[in-house]
């Protein structure tokens, strides 16, 4: 997310953190009120993202709490993440599932009986998920190094379940939507040669 924001303002004392009273939120500081105006349109046009203004600390600097907009705003994604939290209690990059959910919802089929497919897929796996989640937990070699960070998303779990009943399909669907890295490190992380 700072990255994105970077971008659209140069020169510019930016903060992000992670908001402590909500999981799905970042806490931004910007220095000033324009710079604050140019990167919540970049945040909405560019990423999906909502935001709203906080009170200020003070000074000409403003205070911004921001959250996934629509993109993850799903059953789709909120069945994902309540599976995810049944085996990883690790938090997760809401910039990250709003890039990558209008993807999923493009690439997963639209009946409701999905989800139910999510979950019998998720229990028919519980074991060999927990070891996934146990070995790339967020305070593990992999979340330090900026790898396999898909595998530690809620969307990630319905990736690995495409990437097991039509590795070859999804991986494709996947080309010029995501970045290579997590198409790869993902399949790798589940054992699926694509």
């Amino acid at each position: 997310m700072a990255d994105r924001i970077q971008r659209a303002v140069d020169d510019t004392v930016l903060t992000v953190t992670r908001d402590p009273e909500h999981e799905d939120a970042a806490i931004l500081y910007v220095d000033s009120g324009g710079n604050a105006i140019v990167c919540n349109q970049a945040l909405h046009l560019g990423a999906g993202y909502t935001s709203e203004l906080l009170p200020s600390p003070g000074g000409f600097g403003m205070l911004m709490r921001i959250r996934p907009g629509d993109a993850v705003d799903s059953e789709l994604f909120r069945r994902a993440l309540a599976l995810f939290r049944s085996f990883a209690q690790a938090s997760y990059e809401p910039g990250l599932s709003a890039g990558v959910m209008p993807v999923l919802r493009e690439l997963v089929p639209p009946e409701p009986g999905y989800l139910t497919r999510l979950e019998r897929f998720a229990h028919e796996h519980e074991e060999r998920l927990e070891r996934l989640y146990d070995r790339f937990d967020a305070d593990s070699e992999h979340d330090r190094t900026g790898w396999y960070a898909l595998v530690r998303q809620p969307e990630g779990l319905i990736v690995i379940e495409q990437l097991a009943t039509a590795r070859h399909d999804a991986f494709a669907a996947f080309d010029g939507e995501l970045e290579d890295r997590y198409r790869t490190d993902i399949a790798k992380a589940w054992g699926v040669r694509v």
